[in-house]
């Protein structure tokens, strides 16, 4: 492949992200071995790939939005920052989460102005991201937003956002708080908040926590996936037999496997297992989804095997995942493919 024939990413074309790829003469998408781009042509794909980001950063579908500017705050990107900030003043609340949780991953300083905006934000969810920002940004007293959240909130989805955000924001003093949500009645039997409060703990360094996400990995397929994405998110070397179990294992569920699959790619693998892992996210990099009733599945496994390349990063990937990225029928595996060739190029 010359640099002439690299795909391209064009610009952003109304609700869609209207990437189209340019017919690229006698390559085939087909069973093909990968072959290495020089420098300069790696270079060249991974400035498209960041414009991709940036375009869905602006897309009019809240989704794309969010999970674009979840991308960007992964990627060394000046050109980000003012979406970040735009994101804030949106009239959909997730992309305002998404953009307060951006400015906070980012540290960035200059979006302390919309932070404090949102910390009077009539949505819940939106006030505790900026909270947790604010902390980021050396504002603390906003953390009890997040305690207070996590400890009174009906909504379930709210005390696990609290969760994992008190574990992001890195303070060991939010181990109290996450141990006593563990034994609060709210809880007792609710895996998805139990799940985010061990894997926050995991983050603070418990050990503990790490072990008991390691036991919800052998229950339900839900708490299961859950589980192991908690665990990637961790990438501790200790979990790698965990890990491994599901990956091998090839009456597990997909999405299992997949996620699995990034959580091993972040561990130090042996070069044989590492062509393995690749060979396995690059097959369902293009994977066609079986079941009808869940038009979505195809989706979703298409971008955790390009979190997984990213995760590995091969550059022997970038091939695959330059045509996913430039295949405009399915956006938010777009956004996963041009993350995950930023991640391989910078890494």
């Amino acid at each position: 492949m010359t640099a002439r024939q690299l795909p391209y990413f064009g610009p952003l074309c109304g609700p869609l992200l209207g990437i189209t790829l340019l017919t690229v003469a006698g390559c085939e998408t087909a069973t093909r071995t990968s072959t290495s781009l020089t420098p300069s042509e790696q270079v060249l794909l991974r400035d498209r790939a960041e414009n991709l980001l940036l375009a869905a950063a602006e897309s009019d579908v809240g989704l794309i939005t969010c999970n674009a500017i979840e991308a960007l705050q992964r990627v060394d990107s000046r050109q980000a920052i003012p979406r970040f900030h735009a994101a804030t003043g949106s009239s959909v609340p997730m992309v305002r989460f998404a953009g307060c949780v951006a400015i906070g991953e980012t540290r960035d300083k200059r979006g302390l102005s919309h932070i404090r905006r949102c910390l009077r934000d009539a949505n819940l969810r939106v006030r505790m991201a900026a909270a947790y920002a604010a902390y980021r940004l050396g504002e603390k007293r906003y953390a009890h937003i997040l305690t207070t959240s996590l400890r009174q909130s009906n909504d379930e989805l709210v005390r696990a956002d609290a969760a994992y955000l008190l574990g992001r924001m890195g303070e060991s003093r939010a181990r109290k708080q996450l141990r006593g949500a563990i034994k609060s009645p709210l809880n007792t039997n609710n895996a998805r908040v139990l799940i985010h409060c061990y894997g926050a703990l995991a983050m603070l360094g418990d050990q503990d926590a790490m072990l008991r996400l390691i036991d919800y990995t052998r229950v339900d397929v839900f708490s299961r996936v859950l589980a192991l994405q908690m665990l990637a998110e961790v990438a501790d070397p200790r979990t790698q037999n965990a890990m491994g179990r599901y990956f091998v294992d090839k009456d597990a569920h997909l999405e299992t496997r997949l996620v699995a699959a990034r959580g091993l790619a972040q561990m130090r693998l042996k070069r044989k297992d590492r062509q393995t892992l690749r060979a396995f996210c690059e097959r369902h990099l293009r994977h066609v989804g079986r079941n009808k009733q869940d038009p979505h599945e195809t989706s979703r496994v298409r971008q955790l095997a390009a979190f997984a390349l990213g995760a590995l990063g091969d550059e022997q990937s970038l091939e695959p995942l330059s045509e996913v990225a430039a295949d405009r029928s399915d956006e938010r595996t777009q956004v996963a493919a041009a993350l995950a060739i930023c991640e391989i190029v910078d890494s």
